[in-house]
């Protein structure tokens, strides 16, 4: 085992000047049976709906950009599809296009004109925008007006705009780092907030009593840092050997894969983290700083969560699935195949750089779970 280059020196609290905050008030999570039982019909569309959806797309542009800078306009448009869509970056995206995609991001936040009432109009945005890429800008337009929607419809007006969207970027138009400010200014309802009350966090949760008791144990910056860190941590991983386009998306949407495919962990405390993020969006922090600094960083957050997690006197099962949960994420980010495999299909040996990662994470892990020398090895 490689040698850690970083060593703890003190609990991070505040987050650098200049990273993004997360100001939005939580509702009141008290659940009891009766509750869980109302999340049904019209009311859980409403808690699905109760987060923005449309703002948390446009900050996410800007995310994606500061980890992979040299994306082409095809490569962003079709990024967007896989990470909020659901669209696969190798030939199964044709397959999925066809299907509709998956919800990674729900909630609601689109302008009048564009909100057709479900929580679904982040995927149709995205998943229309990167069908333009796939398969041509008139194509997807015959798809998208006399396939899926009528063009007068308001979810025909949404693929104009997505369609209009991709068109500007492809053609020079619109910069990438103009994408994001695009979305908000011409997609988004600048005067959407959520409410208190029930959110998607609720839904995707089963809203156990086991939860709401966990969850009340954290702050709201306490539990967000907790949500983030296995985003963080997927970023890092395929920062470890970067080239700043195409092959490092790739790596990165295999880690988001495995952070929603661990919805179903065994795990209460895993479980709600994942579900937090369907209310809060996707979140990679520092990306004013350089890959070592964000590396090292993520390395220090580890350490600190793990810390955490004891002083709230979790479960010890809950904090050893949460350290194998991050471990498993980095692994399969960095195995991503460069030809387009996920989730360790088709994957790739790591780099020496991704190696020597994957070491000083597995040590600080093991570090902060007692007595636990080489045991995620």
């Amino acid at each position: 085992m490689v040698r850690v280059l970083w060593r703890p020196s003190g609990r991070m609290r505040e987050r650098d000047e200049g990273s993004p905050q997360r100001t939005r008030q939580k509702g009141n999570r008290q659940m009891s049976d009766m509750d869980a039982r109302a999340l049904e019909g019209a009311a859980r569309t409403a808690a699905l709906r109760n987060a923005n959806a449309c703002q948390q797309m446009a900050e996410l542009c800007g995310e994606l950009l500061a980890v992979a800078p040299e994306l082409t306009p095809r490569e962003f448009l079709r990024t967007l599809g896989a990470l909020v869509a659901g669209i696969d970056l190798g030939l199964m995206g044709f397959k999925q296009l066809a299907r509709g995609g998956a919800n990674g991001l729900v909630g609601a936040g689109f302008r009048a004109e564009y909100d057709d009432g479900t929580a679904g109009q982040a995927r149709h945005f995205a998943g229309t925008a990167a069908a333009a890429a796939l398969v041509g800008e008139k194509p997807a337009e015959l798809l998208a007006h006399h396939v899926v929607d009528p063009a007068e419809s308001i979810d025909g007006h949404l693929s104009t705009a997505a369609l209009e969207f991709a068109r500007l970027l492809v053609d020079g138009e619109l910069s990438l780092a103009e994408a994001g400010d695009w979305i908000g200014a011409h997609i988004c309802d600048p005067d959407f907030a959520a409410a208190d009350g029930f959110t998607p966090f609720d839904v995707f949760s089963g809203r156990s009593v086991e939860i709401s008791s966990l969850r009340a144990r954290f702050s709201d910056a306490e539990w967000r840092e907790l949500t983030e860190l296995p985003e963080r941590v997927a970023v890092a991983a395929a920062l470890a050997d970067p080239d700043g386009g195409f092959e490092d998306v790739r790596e990165l949407v295999a880690g988001m894969r495995t952070i929603e495919a661990a919805a179903s962990s065994e795990s209460e405390l895993v479980r709600a983290l994942v579900a937090e993020r369907y209310d809060e969006g996707f979140e990679w922090g520092w990306g004013e700083l350089t890959h070592g600094a964000r590396i090292e960083r993520t390395l220090r957050a580890v350490h600190d969560e793990l810390a955490r997690l004891h002083e709230k006197d979790v479960p010890a099962g809950d904090i050893g699935a949460y350290a194998r949960f991050l471990l498993t994420v980095a692994n399969t980010t960095v195995r991503a195949s460069r030809s387009g495999g996920l989730l360790g299909l088709g994957g790739r040996e790591v780099s020496e750089r991704e190696a020597r990662f994957l070491d000083d994470l597995e040590t600080v892990l093991e570090a902060g779970l007692p007595g636990c020398e080489g045991c995620l090895g």
